[in-house]
């Protein structure tokens, strides 16, 4: 099941702010640093390039693997609290 609401998650809801104020203010200043650390190294990570080894281990699909029948999948779709459900 897939969920999501329209418009897209982009902006913040007021309750959204107001939930992380509220954690906000629990952190220690060390907290904060630590989470902007974690947060910089991961992006740091994140952008590495991988190596020639590293992109071999995925796994790629080719034509062939492919079923050449299409298959026909039911969906359904409903409106619940202005989320669309897919089923």
């Amino acid at each position: 099941m897939c969920v999501f609401s329209l418009p897209p998650l982009i902006a913040q809801t007021q309750e959204e702010s107001d939930v992380l104020a509220a954690v906000k203010s629990q952190l220690t200043p060390e907290d904060i640093q630590r989470i902007i650390d974690e947060t910089t190294a991961l992006k740091k990570a994140q952008a590495q390039h991988d190596s020639p080894e590293q992109l071999a281990t995925i796994p790629s699909l080719e034509l062939k693997d492919l079923n050449p029948n299409q298959l026909e999948l039911p969906i359904d779709v409903t409106e619940v609290r202005k989320k669309y459900i897919h089923k």
